[in-house]
């Protein structure tokens, strides 16, 4: 086994301590339906979504409905958001859960597009997004909503931070559906110039090496424990640009991350999914 292969099954074998009875990673956040779902996509990773889904509305949450909601506990300022949903499309696609998606899509036609209760900059589905939905669907078996699917995706060039992330897991999921950008290459390229320590965007690149240098480097991504708020503040790198979030934190309490970053990126680097 290479380093990394041991790296990542010793987090497979440590995440089951830092999920919650539903599976989901960071519940003390309120993005958790996001990096849950990206780490639900791994193999060996058992999580079920459907926790953060009201079963009688059908509205979606940032996490499981058995922890406080994120809005009315003044954690965030709206109970869902775009990005939440681009995680959920990444499980759909790679479980085959076409159902999801049409929920989805009805949802947001019944609704007028706005997701959830809070602020409408977050709660507001994007065209793209909803056509990465219903692209999804017909891909795996589910309604083919001609039209949707027809709407295209127009990505920033100048683009950081976590939108940046975003961005590039819109991208990726969309090359894996085989409707690759007409700018994939070149946006990835840019971002992996931009900021060549983080391992999703050197993947996304074509530059495998690079991303394992960061997955394997001990000091981010302890090779005998998960990492813990001492070793780097942020608990998914690859949403941040390099800086003091990839930095320890001094602050109390010590927090334990999941490692759920490094087990997605190294799932796609040894092609899992």
């Amino acid at each position: 086994m290479t380093a990394l292969e041991t790296k990542m099954a010793k987090y497979l074998e440590l995440i089951k301590n830092v999920q919650d009875p539903s599976g989901f990673i960071g519940t003390e956040y309120c993005d958790s339906l996001l990096f849950s779902c990206l780490v639900g996509c791994v193999p060996g990773v058992i999580v079920d979504p459907q926790a953060a889904q009201d079963p009688v509305t059908k509205a979606w949450f940032r996490r499981p409905l058995n922890h406080p909601e994120c809005l009315s506990c003044g954690g965030s300022d709206s109970t869902i958001s775009r990005d939440m949903l681009l995680g959920l499309a990444w499980y759909c696609f790679v479980h085959q859960r076409s159902d999801i998606c049409n929920e989805i899509i009805k949802y947001a036609l019944l609704n007028f597009g706005v997701m959830g209760k809070g602020s409408l900059g977050a709660t507001l589905i994007s065209p793209e997004l909803l056509a990465l939905f219903a692209e999804v669907s017909y891909q795996t078996g589910g309604k083919n909503h001609r039209l949707l699917r027809m709407i295209p995706f127009l990505p920033s060039k100048t683009a950081t931070g976590y939108q940046a992330h975003l961005q590039i897991l819109h991208l990726m999921l969309l090359a894996r559906l085989g409707k690759i950008h007409k700018q994939y290459g070149v946006i990835c390229h840019n971002q992996f110039i931009r900021e060549s320590l983080n391992p999703l965007f050197a993947y996304a690149a074509g530059f495998d090496k690079d991303a394992r240098l960061t997955l394997e480097d001990d000091k981010l991504y302890p090779p005998d424990r998960l990492p813990w708020s001492t070793d780097r503040k942020d608990p998914w790198l690859p949403q941040r640009d390099y800086g003091v979030d990839w930095y320890g934190d001094k602050a109390r309490p010590i927090r334990m991350h999941s490692g759920g970053d490094l087990l997605f990126v190294g799932s796609l680097l040894l092609d899992k999914f």
